[in-house]
């Protein structure tokens, strides 16, 4: 092939003037968050198309997040063992290790939120409404520049993934957690071009 087959533009494999098609990942990115479904992007071609897709793709994750903050909260963190009078199934063991720079005090409550957010999030989908023997563990910050000093941290949230049939559980959480299953494909969907 000597020409994009989109916008015919050549195709050059190297140097100054390089413009080759793009990634299957890019491609596919395209096809599912826009309605353009051509066989071929390149290089020269694809920026408006990925655009597209990207705000669309954006557009969908804020309205995921947003439903899922609705009743986040409603997933208790239980850093002890069950409280007494529950029932419940053991799901599975949960670890989320996230990293992050170093924050002030207003940024170390927003990384806190994401950080509960991510362990509540493997929670719903594991099929589970709580945490217990949940643990939240910082290490001391690390220098991760090369010339110029940047530090990070590394946090970890482990916990078991429990599901509740007898407890004082919020009885508003069995309803958002159908709303959010319900978009659960949709959700995964999102992760899978989380790194595009």
């Amino acid at each position: 092939m000597t020409h994009c087959p989109n916008c015919h533009t050549k195709l050059v494999a190297d140097g100054y003037n390089k413009n080759e098609l793009v990634k299957l990942m890019v491609k596919q990115f395209i096809h599912t968050f826009t309605e353009y479904k051509d066989e071929h992007y390149c290089e020269k071609c694809v920026h408006d198309y990925y655009k597209i897709a990207s705000d669309n793709y954006n557009e969908q994750q804020y309205e995921v997040d947003k439903i899922f903050k609705t009743y986040s909260d409603l997933i208790p963190l239980i850093s002890i063992g069950s409280p007494f009078g529950w029932e419940y199934e053991t799901i599975r063991f949960v670890k989320v290790t996230l990293f992050s720079d170093v924050v002030d005090v207003n940024g170390q409550r927003k990384l806190d939120e994401s950080c509960y957010d991510a362990i509540r999030k493997e929670a719903i989908e594991a099929g589970g409404n709580a945490i217990l023997g949940f643990n939240y563990a910082i290490t001391a910050p690390y220098n991760v520049g090369d010339i110029t000093p940047k530090f990070q941290i590394q946090l970890t949230l482990t916990g078991t993934i429990v599901d509740v049939s007898k407890g004082n559980l919020d009885a508003n959480f069995e309803v958002a957690r159908k709303n959010y299953l319900n978009i659960l494909d949709q959700i995964k969907l999102l992760k899978k071009f989380s790194k595009i």
